[in-house]
């Protein structure tokens, strides 16, 4: 995970890497079931995560066009 400001990156890639952990760790074990259904989990979570990473990024979109367009008017 990297900082810049305000903003974290690379919390996604960091979850990521412990959910496998703990996959990997169900497989070691034995418990094959509970490794499935982890897997299934965490391919749902972050496909989720993905669609409202690009919701999120379309409304941020939208809203500087919609504050640039603003400010242009301001400015005539």
């Amino acid at each position: 995970m990297l900082s810049k400001g305000r903003s974290v990156y690379g919390v996604t890639s960091a979850a990521t890497i412990w959910a496998l952990a703990a996959i990997g760790i169900c497989i070691g074990i034995g418990q094959l079931a509970s490794a499935i259904k982890l897997s299934v989990v965490v391919v749902i979570v972050l496909f989720g995560v993905d669609l409202f990473e690009e919701h999120t990024q379309k409304i941020s979109k939208r809203m500087h066009s919609r504050y640039t367009t603003w400010r242009d008017k301001d400015n005539e």
